[in-house]
């Protein structure tokens, strides 16, 4: 599908589609939307059997973003270079951006914006400021994977083994200390986006025990699920456990971030909430497959696609989610709102917010 047929209808759409849903939003709350939009949007991408494979997939990525009319948008892989945000602009003219993020993030809203670091940023909503930190941590190692290899190697998941495989070194710490001023002083803190790193409160007891398998066609008779408290998402969950690491010079307790989608939805047995990945034709280039050759051998496609919840929304105590929703491809597993054809690699997460006083906010979970 061209980019040359998408703009008009784009058109159509700013024509169409109020910027909230009907009725005045509370002056309270927000929204939030991540996504990682895989290489800018540019072709190929992600799926060769998409009409978007050889063409921008930009035009459909504004199309789905206007259509939310988020107040802010956590963009991953968008280069910078503000090709998203000047079509954006040009159905809402109120559209800010910082595309100066240390790996492709770029932040944008509808409000007026202001840096305060490479990925960090202070939004001024009409309630007041909210600070706001784009994610998007390395790729490698990455945990599932290193799960493949010992599974084909018939060897036991080990959660120690598999922390100390999989650990990206000083992220963490940098991430929630780039949030801790704000947090210190009470300001609301949105931290969010492409973790490329599971989350502790999918992989427990219960997932073990009940879930299902996270590898797509695994060969090896052995599921792909363990008890492992990766260490990211328990850093900024718990911070005072890593106080040591994190080196903030303060006696404080520090503020801890809540993940708002297993705030909301917190069994991820029956809400895995999969955001890592949508389904792709075995002919797309450049990618692992995305399910193991049921005729191979164990070790004949060793990595094939893993289903996990790597991109999240994280806030502070003095907001409230009041919905947690994946966009992404109809049908998906773990989609909620679907589309076809969807953009992405990864599927996006959209977060409304309230912001509420800490004493009558929901304890941390």
């Amino acid at each position: 599908m061209s980019c040359t047929f998408l703009l008009p209808v784009l058109v159509l759409l700013h024509q169409a589609v109020p910027d909230r849903a009907p009725g005045p939003a509370p002056v309270n709350e927000f929204t939030v939307l991540a996504f990682n939009i895989l290489t800018d949007g540019n072709p190929p991408g992600p799926d060769a059997a998409s009409p978007l494979y050889r063409d921008s997939r930009r035009p459909r990525i504004v199309e789905i973003i206007h259509e939310h009319a988020p107040d802010v948008v956590l963009l991953q892989e968008a280069g910078g270079g503000g090709a998203v945000h000047a079509l954006l602009a040009e159905l809402d003219p109120r559209w800010r951006m910082k595309g100066d993020g240390d790996r492709g993030q770029t932040t944008l809203a509808r409000h007026p914006l202001k840096s305060l670091g490479p990925n960090t940023a202070e939004v001024e909503l009409p309630f007041g400021p909210v600070v706001v930190h784009n994610v998007h941590w390395e790729p490698y190692p990455y945990g599932p994977y290193e799960c493949q290899d010992r599974l084909i190697e018939s060897r036991p998941l080990d959660a120690r083994e598999l922390l100390a495989a999989s650990d990206k070194g000083e992220v963490y710490a940098r991430t929630y200390r780039a949030v801790h001023p704000a947090l210190d002083r009470g300001v609301p803190v949105v931290v969010g986006g492409d973790f490329n790193e599971p989350s502790h409160l999918d992989w427990t007891p219960g997932y073990l025990e009940r879930g299902a398998d996270r590898w797509v066609g695994n060969p090896t008779g052995r599921p792909l699920k363990a008890v492992v408290p990766w260490k990211g998402s328990r850093l900024l969950s718990d911070p005072d456990s890593f106080g040591e690491e994190l080196a903030l010079g303060s006696d404080e307790p520090l503020p801890p971030l809540r993940d708002a989608f297993r705030l909301l939805r917190p069994d991820p047995v029956a809400d895995p909430g999969h955001t890592w990945t949508p389904a792709y034709a075995l002919a797309t280039t450049s990618r692992r497959p995305y399910r193991a050759r049921e005729d191979g051998a164990a070790g004949s496609d060793p990595r094939s696609a893993v289903l996990d919840r790597i991109d999240r929304v994280y806030a502070s105590g003095n907001l409230r989610p009041i919905s947690a929703q994946v966009l992404g491809d109809t049908g998906g597993a773990g989609t909620d709102l679907g589309y076809d054809p969807w953009p992405s690699d990864h599927r996006a997460v959209l977060v409304r917010f309230v912001v509420v006083s800490p004493e009558s906010s929901d304890a941390p979970d």
